[in-house]
């Protein structure tokens, strides 16, 4: 119980601050610095430098100090900083074309770095000279190593669950991605398979399985989709064996029409694994009608409120909002 509160914390500072620097990407701005508290008396400075260029896409990098400044030498693993680097188009309007992909790659940035910052609270988690101000890698370390290092490996395999969570998938889809990354890169296959191994073992060891006997029923607290076969271990994901049970329609207004609300919609929709039977709405008329199957009524209200917090985020609000099981 108490991994699951200090994860669920972890999870609502990342939540919370991807929130914030969403908000000063779309007001363009150039440096933004706040300040979150991740335990009682553990306060982490917030730095981000934005780049905005229309000819790069989303790049989003980070790394965690502990008085980068050496100012407080006696107060070693109190005073932390987190320097962000945040670069997405300049036009605003490829912003907002991106502003999913800037979303969970912000999150799973975040939640890495928040795991550094953890990392450096546990002593037993620490490996000398490594949570220093300077926070410097050895000459010699290579890029293997560097991912295959214990704390590296804590850090990047939670940062990329939190990607999953964001996107309704298995962590599996998210992982593949990072192996295709490094296939691209000038590691090894040996190397490469290496990492996989470490990875995936902290997976099985530390997060959920999905690996369920035909069968078995299980609805998830956030429904991460109806699966018909499974075939293969899941990591990190909770499917169902029980089909939607309700149809739903969801009703609700747009004060202005958005030609790409349609799509957002669909985006939203196909991101929970939700069936729709139909979308209704636009061209003229400011009404949007969803028939959807879902699993029960808490999902209505997790669909609702992620319609709310998304469209939000892409400056689309929705009023008048009802929902009725037919």
């Amino acid at each position: 119980m108490e991994n699951l509160i200090t994860e669920g914390r972890y999870d609502q500072v990342t939540t919370e601050l991807s929130r914030e620097i969403v908000q000063a990407v779309k007001k363009g701005i150039k440096r933004y610095t706040t300040k979150i508290k991740l335990f009682s008396r553990t306060f982490v400075d917030i730095v981000v430098y934005f780049k905005y260029d229309d000819n790069q896409g989303v790049d989003i990098s980070a790394a965690t100090y502990l008085d980068p400044k050496n100012q407080f030498p006696r107060q070693q693993f109190k005073n932390k900083r987190i320097i962000f680097h945040v670069g997405v188009p300049a036009s605003q309007e490829l912003r907002n074309r991106e502003m999913n992909v800037i979303i969970y790659e912000l999150k799973n940035t975040i939640r890495h770095e928040i795991e550094h910052v953890a990392q450096s609270k546990f002593k037993d988690r620490q490996r000398k000279n490594f949570f220093s101000p300077s926070r410097s890698y050895p000459e010699t370390l290579t890029y293997a190593e560097y991912l295959s290092e214990p704390y590296e490996v804590e850090a990047w395999v939670r940062g990329m669950y939190k990607k999953a969570k964001t996107l309704k998938q298995p962590l599996n889809v998210i992982l593949n991605d990072f192996w295709d990354y490094l296939s691209e890169t000038d590691l090894s296959d040996q190397e490469i398979n290496g990492i996989k191994e470490l990875y995936i073992d902290y997976a099985k060891k530390h997060l959920s399985q999905g690996y369920l006997n035909k069968g078995t029923k299980v609805v998830p607290l956030r429904t991460y989709g109806y699966q018909e076969n499974i075939n293969e271990e899941i990591v990190g994901f909770r499917p169902s064996y029980m089909k939607p049970e309700i149809n739903v329609v969801v009703h609700f207004e747009v004060h202005e029409q958005n030609e790409n609300l349609k799509n957002i919609i669909k985006d939203i929709l196909e991101r929970n694994k939700i069936t729709v039977n139909s979308i209704t709405g636009g061209g003229k008329s400011n009404n949007y009608r969803l028939d959807l199957n879902l699993f029960n009524e808490r999902e209505v209200n997790n669909l609702v409120d992620d319609l709310h917090r998304i469209l939000m985020v892409n400056d689309i609000r929705i009023h008048n909002v009802t929902s009725s099981i037919k």
